[in-house]
């Protein structure tokens, strides 16, 4: 089914200050309910017959700052009857601002609206990265109310070296289901010693895979390594639903490809409107050089072009750190199928993983 996201900036404040954020925050800033009505009319009445529904984001900085416009807004919502079919609500938190009646409103709506928790590992590394809140976080609220959610942990140089504990003990919380993504942006200190360490903490969850009790989720062992060979995925030009499938809808009103291309994240608004120039549906002018070239390219997990952008100045300039890290995350994922495959006595799959190895150490070589 094809859906429409809608992303909507509620406020840009937050009451932490995460180590690698990338935010301009500013707590007088936040959208008012009348505005959040007219815009989600605005853009759900715009939304094209190539779409069978829609959801809805409400973002930050840290959302429930806002609560009061989520709970409003959010009952709005659902006593309308749409032209398309509403899917789910969904808010990233950081979940410190968590009381009792958030928690009985929340529990009570758990079908329909979803909280996405951001913690980043074991109590140390939150605590390292994000303002000392581990203690404000109730992960068994998370963990139960909604079950199947993934928890989203982001990796810091100063965490780098914890990735295996820290998923683990997200595991023991009772989440199934851990994703993950290497901090980044121009004040995240990334070095190349940083990746042997980044190696050998995958290596771990490698050793995991193969034993007999692995049974959870960490999204960075989920690449789809065998599809390159079996030809079940293509190149595709852009890598990201921003301008199309995605919009985001500042407090203002005015709209943006994704949230890391509005004022929250770029202040200056000379530097955001050179974005109006960008025609994301064009996904031709997303060919480029040297990804295009990159076999890895249909699976890679760093076409992030808003941080680009932000970073570079550039929507199609990559980080030179995390294209090296990938490589070295999809070798890990290689080794983890073939073993895989050895156990299984799978001698054909065997050698095409192979194959792949050899094609990944020859461009390192370049």
């Amino acid at each position: 089914m094809r859906f429409k996201s809608i992303m909507l900036l509620v406020t840009h404040g937050c009451n932490l200050n995460c180590s690698y954020c990338y935010e301009q925050k500013n707590t007088s800033v936040r959208m008012s309910v009348s505005v959040a009505k007219e815009i989600l009319s605005r853009e759900i009445g715009q939304i094209g017959d190539g779409y069978e529904a829609f959801e809805i984001q409400f973002m930050g900085g840290e959302p429930l700052l806002n609560y009061g416009l989520i709970r409003e807004v959010s009952e709005w919502l659902w006593s309308v009857s749409w032209p398309k079919k509403l899917l789910t609500v969904f808010i990233p938190t950081n979940g410190t601002l968590l009381n009792e009646e958030m928690k009985q409103w929340f529990y009570l709506n758990r079908e329909r609206i979803c909280l996405g928790l951001s913690f980043d590992g074991d109590s140390v590394m939150q605590n390292v990265n994000r303002s000392l809140s581990s203690e404000k976080i109730d992960l068994h609220y998370f963990s139960s109310v909604w079950p199947e959610q993934s928890v989203k942990m982001t990796i810091s140089p100063m965490t780098v070296d914890s990735i295996y504990n820290g998923v683990s003990s997200l595991w023991k919380c009772g989440f199934k289901s851990v994703s993950a993504d290497l901090a980044m942006g121009r004040n995240v200190r990334w070095r190349k010693e940083h990746l042997s360490v980044f190696r050998n903490e995958i290596r771990k969850f490698v050793d995991y895979y193969l034993s007999d009790d692995a049974h959870n989720t960490f999204s960075m062992m989920c690449l789809p390594v065998l599809s390159l060979f079996d030809n079940k995925v293509g190149y595709s030009g852009k890598q990201c639903n921003c301008g199309e499938g995605l919009v985001c809808v500042d407090v203002d009103g005015k709209t943006y490809p994704c949230h890391l291309f509005s004022p929250l994240s770029i202040p200056d608004a000379s530097v955001t409107g050179n974005i109006d120039a960008v025609d994301f549906s064009d996904h031709r002018s997303f060919d480029v050089s040297p990804c295009r070239e990159c076999f890895l390219n249909p699976i890679c997990t760093n076409h992030c072009y808003g941080m680009n952008y932000k970073t570079y100045g550039n929507i199609l300039k990559n980080s030179p750190f995390h294209c090296a890290a990938f490589k070295l995350l999809f070798l890990e994922n290689c080794r983890m199928h073939h073993e895989l495959a050895c156990k299984n006595n799978d001698a054909e799959q065997q050698k095409s993983i192979e194959r792949l190895i050899e094609k990944i150490h020859y461009s390192y070589e370049e």
